[in-house]
């Protein structure tokens, strides 16, 4: 079976180095197996009673270093932003610019042609103040 390398690998392989310099999916294998690890640790400790604030501080630095990791591992091989970062994966122009047609196309067919009605002409006696 033939595995197809990318030339970074191949260079990195022939230099000794692949050791230093994981490949990118390697990398993030490595990265989940360690929020894994560490979510686990966390957990076990924030479900427990009498839990002391500086382990639970502890627990919470280390979960989001490790979420770090993953997240940069993950965008260094995909181009993708944090997951864990709400609003951090901004969709492209051109998917906005056909979401907005789409919902406009939808609307349009659900509503259909509205007809304007212009405002009613005042009231006599009616000064509007």
């Amino acid at each position: 079976m033939m595995c197809a390398m990318s030339p970074k690998s191949k260079d990195a392989s022939a230099a000794g180095t692949s050791r230093r310099d994981p490949s990118k999916s390697k990398r993030i294998r490595r990265a989940r197996k360690e929020l894994a690890s560490v979510l686990k640790a966390h957990a076990e400790l924030t479900a427990g009673s009498g839990v002391s604030l500086k382990k639970a501080q502890r627990a919470n630095a280390k979960l989001a270093s490790a979420a770090a990791a993953y997240a940069e591992a993950v965008q260094a091989k995909t181009g993708l932003e944090s997951a864990f970062v709400p609003g951090s994966g901004q969709l492209d122009g051109a998917t906005i610019s056909s979401l907005q047609t789409e919902r406009a196309a939808i609307e349009r067919t659900m509503t259909g042609s509205l007809r304007i009605v212009p405002p009613a002409p005042p009231e006599d006696g009616d000064s509007g103040e």
